[in-house]
C-alpha cells in the first residue's frame, strides 16, 4: 500500500509538462486562411461558482488564450485563484473544429492544460474519429474527486499505428469487411494529412453506411490532421478534424463500451516456470454483459500478472507511465509495469503486462487507473478476493 501523497507526486510528474503551452492561439480553414469572428467562452469553476468570460477571433483568426495561475495574471473571468477547472469552447455558425472546447486546471490535484496554439475549421461535411478502444467520449469534468484523477477531461487525440472508429451518416453505399486490413474497402477510401502536410493512406478494417474502422499510417506528425474519407474517382465524401498525439489512451473492455471488466487475462506464474491463463471477466446472465470475477491470489509463491490490451500507447515510455488500483478511501496501490507497447500479433493492438501485487488481497471490487504519459485512461473494473 503506497502513501496518496506519492500517488499524487506520480500524476503531477506525469502531467506537469503539459502546462506550457503558447497563449498566442489561430484558427484556420482547411487551406491555412484565418477564421474571424470565432467565439471562444471561458467558464471557471471557482468553490463551485461559475464565471465566464469571451474572446474573439480577429480578422486573421488569432486571439489569445488567457494566462494560467492566480490573479493578476490569469485572464479569467474568474478572480478566484482556486479555480479547480477552466472550460473553453469554440463556437461559429456552420463550423466544425479540431475540437469545440479545451480544458486547463493549473491549482487542482492533477493539473493540465490542452490548449493548443493551432486549431482547423471547416464547414465541410464531417465525420467523428474516436479511439476504437472507447466508444464515450471523455466529458470535461467541473470538479473532481477528492482522492484520484478522473479520465482526462479533454480528448487525448489519435496516435499513429491505432486502431479507430468513424461515425457519421452517407460515409459509404455499402459494406464491406477485410480480414486483413487494405487501402480501399467498399469503395472507400482514407487519406490522411498531418500537421506537416504529408498526406498517407489509412488501412481499412470495415466499412458500412455510419462507421468505418481502420488503422492511422504510421510516423504521423503531432499536431492537427485532417481525416478525409473519399470514393474510388477521389470524391470527397467527408472530412474529419483530429489532433495527432504521440500517445492516446484506450483501454478495450470486455463489454465494448470503455467500462467494466477490461479486455485482459491473468497469467499465474507457479514455481518454477508454470504458467496458468485465468478470466477477468465472467458473463452476468441477469445483467445481459461481462462483470469482473473474483481474482485469488493463491499461495505466497504465485505471481499474478494482468495482461491487458488497447490501442494508441505503443511509443509510451515506462518512466511516463503508471498503473495502479484506487480505492474510494484515498488508499492506491501501486501495479510494477512489466511490459508497455506492441501487442505482436494483431495490427495496432498494444499490451501491457502488469503485476498484481499481493497487498490487493481482500479489496473486493476496485478501479484499476492507467496514467499513460500526460493523460488517465477511463478507469476499469478487476475484483479481488
Amino acid at each position: 500500500m503506497k502513501n496518496m501523497v506519492f500517488v499524487l507526486a506520480m500524476v503531477l510528474t506525469a502531467t506537469i509538462s503539459a502546462l506550457a503551452q503558447a497563449n498566442q492561439s489561430r484558427i484556420v480553414d482547411l487551406n491555412g486562411v484565418g477564421v474571424p469572428d470565432v467565439t471562444i467562452n471561458e467558464t471557471a469553476m471557482c468553490v463551485g461558482v461559475s464565471h465566464s468570460k469571451t474572446y474573439v477571433t480577429d480578422a486573421n483568426g488569432n486571439f489569445m488564450w488567457p494566462q494560467l495561475g492566480p490573479p493578476p495574471n490569469s485572464g479569467s473571468g474568474s478572480n478566484c485563484a482556486a479555480s479547480l477547472v477552466k472550460v473553453f469552447t469554440l463556437k461559429k455558425d456552420g463550423y466544425v473544429f479540431t475540437r469545440d472546447f479545451f480544458i486547463s486546471s493549473p491549482t487542482s490535484l492533477s493539473p493540465y492544460d490542452d490548449r493548443i496554439p493551432l486549431i482547423q475549421a471547416t464547414t465541410l461535411p464531417t465525420w467523428k474519429i474516436v479511439s476504437a478502444a472507447s466508444y464515450r467520449p471523455p466529458t470535461p469534468p467541473l470538479s473532481g474527486n477528492a482522492f484520484f484523477p478522473g479520465p482526462s477531461p479533454a480528448p487525448a487525440g489519435i496516435a499513429s499505428e491505432m486502431i479507430v472508429a468513424g461515425f457519421g451518416s452517407e460515409l459509404a453505399t455499402s459494406t464491406g469487411s477485410a480480414q486483413e486490413p487494405v487501402t480501399t474497402l467498399a469503395g472507400r477510401k482514407i487519406l490522411v494529412k498531418d500537421s506537416a502536410g504529408i498526406e498517407k493512406s489509412a488501412s481499412l478494417f470495415y466499412v458500412s453506411p455510419t462507421q468505418i474502422n481502420f488503422l492511422t499510417p504510421e510516423g504521423l506528425a503531432d499536431g492537427p490532421a485532417v481525416f478525409r474519407v473519399i470514393d474510388e474517382s477521389d470524391n470527397l465524401i467527408k472530412v474529419g478534424l483530429v489532433e495527432i498525439k504521440k500517445v492516446s489512451h484506450g483501454i478495450f473492455t470486455a463489454n465494448f463500451d470503455g467500462a467494466g471488466p477490461p479486455s485482459a487475462y491473468i497469467v499465474r506464474v507457479k514455481p518454477p516456470n508454470v504458467q496458468v491463463f485465468e478470466p477477468v471477466a465472467e458473463f452476468d446472465e441477469a445483467a445481459q454483459k461481462y462483470v469482473p470475477t473474483l481474482i485469488d491470489h493463491g499461495p505466497e509463491e504465485d505471481i499474478l500478472i494482468l495482461v491487458l490490451f488497447g490501442t494508441g500507447w505503443r511509443n509510451a515510455s515506462l518512466e511516463s507511465s503508471q498503473f495502479w488500483v484506487a480505492e474510494g478511501s484515498g488508499q492506491a496501490t501501486m501495479c510494477p509495469i512489466n511490459y508497455l507497447g506492441k501487442q505482436p500479433t494483431f495490427l495496432g493492438l498494444d499490451q501491457a503486462n502488469v503485476v498484481l501485487p499481493r497487498s490487493l488481497i481482500g479489496k473486493g471490487e476496485v478501479d484499476l487507473v492507467f496514467n499513460v504519459g500526460a493523460f488517465t485512461a477511463r478507469r476499469v473494473r478487476l475484483k479481488f478476493k
